[in-house]
């Protein structure tokens, strides 16, 4: 047999074997060269796991196959040999317990291509990273919140962009969400598909989240990153936002049937219900596209001055993150659009006098 050269995973493989014998060494050379790049330690661990990756990877191996190869061309080439997680997500549970690998190959290929499409070379690489990009800066007195968009390795099986929001202050991250663009199933156009939020590390006080709520006139943290979301749904004239229930959340995978601690208790039905979302007939919620504003009339009399002040707080975000991705946009076409829903935000600090102070970032 002739000596294989190669310099990735998806190299052409020359040999003078038979053509059955050739067919499975180029499938086991492929797959245990990704193997290798995803878990590279020297480890009995890792050795252990690069067995697991490859037979999952022989099982689905059409498709697994041509993921690794779709992940090593184009505009993805940079990021998976810097973030080769992505390598596992076609052989591991993701998102919805039920779906095949040919549909997690589906969405993950729309997702990505959907961003390279609208998103500058720059930006599209960045929101690929742990580091993403910064999207608002909130500050208030000795406090600064942060909302990023990243790739966060551990929701990797929830989604692909998390909206992640940091205090400088707790130097934490009080609450995340996690979602997918995908093709919508009824129609022509796209959708957002929220997979999971989270809230403080388990060592973290409680009492931050009290804190930043009350900073946010009273909107807690979870909601503020339901809105971001809702925000950029509408400023790429997505279809519809849809969320993950208790009951499709990957964690109740079968492969952790066995494995509490990857079980956890769940309360999102409540949280996506009291945003307005509604149940649809496959188990996930349709929540609006927009945020729900409560009227005065609505508001005990007491309250009122409060919610203005959430809703001029609002207004405010909303401008700044249309400039913000504005600026990250591939091309002046793909820009924000006015909505037709409802009139545009007003972004005068004259008009609004705001204990909390917000400023968009391309940083």
């Amino acid at each position: 047999m002739k000596a294989t050269e190669y310099n990735s995973p998806f190299c052409e493989v020359k040999s003078d074997s038979p053509r059955l014998f050739s067919r499975w060494y180029k499938m086991l050379l492929r797959t245990y060269t990704v193997a290798r790049a995803v878990y590279p330690k020297p480890s009995l661990k890792a050795v252990a796991e690069r067995l697991l990756f490859i037979l999952r990877s022989i099982r689905c191996y059409p498709q697994a196959n041509h993921w690794y190869e779709w992940l090593n061309k184009g505009s993805l080439a940079p990021v998976s040999q810097t973030n080769p997680i992505l390598y596992k997500k076609i052989v591991r549970p993701y998102i919805n317990p039920s779906w095949t690998v040919a549909q997690k190959l589906l969405v993950l290929k729309t997702h990505y291509t959907f961003l390279a499409d609208h998103l500058s070379a720059s930006a599209f690489l960045q929101s690929c990273t742990p580091t993403g990009h910064a999207l608002l800066n909130l500050v208030h007195e000795d406090e600064q919140l942060q909302v990023r968009w990243v790739s966060d390795p551990r929701y990797s099986k929830e989604g692909e962009l998390s909206l992640v929001l940091t205090s400088a202050k707790y130097r934490c991250y009080v609450s995340s969400l996690t979602f997918v663009i995908l093709k919508r199933s009824t129609g022509p156009g796209y959708l957002m598909l929220i997979g999971a939020t989270q809230g403080l590390p388990p060592d973290a006080h409680k009492d931050i989240i009290k804190e930043i709520s009350k900073q946010l006139h009273g909107l807690r943290p979870k909601a503020l990153l339901l809105f971001i979301a809702q925000e950029v749904a509408n400023i790429w004239q997505l279809k519809e936002l849809k969320a993950t229930s208790n009951k499709l959340h990957i964690s109740r995978h079968r492969d952790y049937a066995l494995n509490s601690t990857r079980r956890p208790n769940l309360s999102y039905d409540s949280f996506w219900e009291e945003s307005g979302g509604k149940i649809d007939p496959v188990g996930y919620y349709d929540l609006p596209l927009q945020l729900v504003r409560r009227s005065d009339a609505e508001i005990k009399s007491n309250k009122r001055s409060l919610y203005h002040r959430r809703y001029q707080l609002l207004a405010r975000l909303t401008a700044d993150l249309q400039a913000c991705l504005a600026g990250f946009s591939k091309s002046p076409s793909l820009a924000i659009q006015p909505y037709p829903h409802r009139a545009p935000a007003e972004h005068s600090h004259s008009q609004s006098n705001l204990a909390l102070e917000s400023m968009h970032t391309g940083s």
